[in-house]
């Protein structure tokens, strides 16, 4: 569908960590998620989606919610980007969840994850996009899904 893909809002604190909001949408799926992360990281991961072939923090991907004891405990927004074939196609597997506090039960979270199948190129424009979104230059980053099945 045309309007597939993962689009990324941060909204920076003063000690440089920040609040990155993902919106994403997969074929009929989608949902909404948030959590924090260092701006240092989110820059690293935006040039990790650039290289060809995807760097290790790229298919490491991103996680972040609640952490307890150094263990992130509950997931809010994950984001990871591998090869999926020897002709180029990559997938991004995305989910966001909902919060959910200890005096809730566990299983009303809500969660969408999705792979959203995109191309280098596509990867590589988001990259940029997402850098400079980070340095304030522009609104947000948006990953089109290219549907290649």
């Amino acid at each position: 569908m045309k309007d597939d893909g993962l689009r990324l809002a941060f909204e920076p604190d003063d000690d440089g960590t920040g609040k990155l909001h993902a919106s994403v949408r997969s074929q009929g799926f989608s949902g909404q998620g948030s959590a924090w992360f260092g701006t240092e990281q989110l820059e690293r991961f935006a040039s990790a989606l650039a290289a060809f072939p995807l760097a290790e923090e790229a298919r490491t991907g991103l996680a972040g919610g609640y952490w307890r004891n150094d263990r992130l405990e509950q997931i809010h927004l994950a984001i990871s980007a591998y090869q999926v074939d020897a002709a180029g196609h990559i997938g991004v597997r995305v989910r966001v969840a909902t919060t959910v506090s200890p005096s809730e039960r566990p299983q009303s979270q809500h969660m969408t994850e999705v792979e959203l199948q995109t191309t280098y190129h596509e990867l590589e424009c988001f990259s940029r996009e997402l850098r400079e979104h980070l340095a304030g230059e522009r609104e947000d980053a948006f990953l089109r899904a290219d549907a290649w099945t």
